[in-house]
């Protein structure tokens, strides 16, 4: 509980040095860039999805929420029974997706010991390379 306060509260700062409108342009990024790489499609069902980014470790822990290696398309339904089913989820993703299963085991233990600006600063230049790689950008 004492390490999700702190991640919130530096959550906090990072929003307040960023502005809202720059997080919202980032979060619509980080989901195209996830789409993309899913091909619209839900990674469970494999049902077309244009809308449904789901971040693997929470976004509130603002060192991952733009980090294109913490997404995975889901469909609406699914991405409700990922929500109230966690460890299912987690279970899933290791048996389907191993690799991803452990990025997440890694990062989700190191969240509370790394550089947060550096880590958000590097994720969001990989993001907006990625984007621009794959001509994901308009002007939205």
């Amino acid at each position: 509980m004492k390490f999700m306060i702190l991640t919130k509260e530096i959550g906090e700062i990072m929003n307040n040095i960023m502005s809202k409108e720059n997080r919202s342009k980032l979060d619509k990024l980080w989901q195209k860039a996830i789409a993309f790489k899913y091909y619209n499609r839900c990674a469970i069902t494999g049902d077309p999805v244009y809308n449904g980014a789901h971040h693997i470790i929470p976004r509130i822990h603002t060192i991952y929420r733009w980090d294109i290696d913490n997404g995975i398309m889901l469909s609406p339904d699914v991405h409700r029974d990922v929500e109230d089913n966690p460890k299912k989820f987690l279970d899933w993703m290791e048996e389907f997706y191993p690799t991803k299963y452990q990025w997440y085991v890694v990062n989700n233990e190191s969240k509370y010991n790394r550089n947060e600006k550096d880590k958000v600063d590097e994720d969001i230049s990989r993001l907006q390379e990625y984007c621009r790689e794959h001509s994901l950008y308009n002007d939205d």
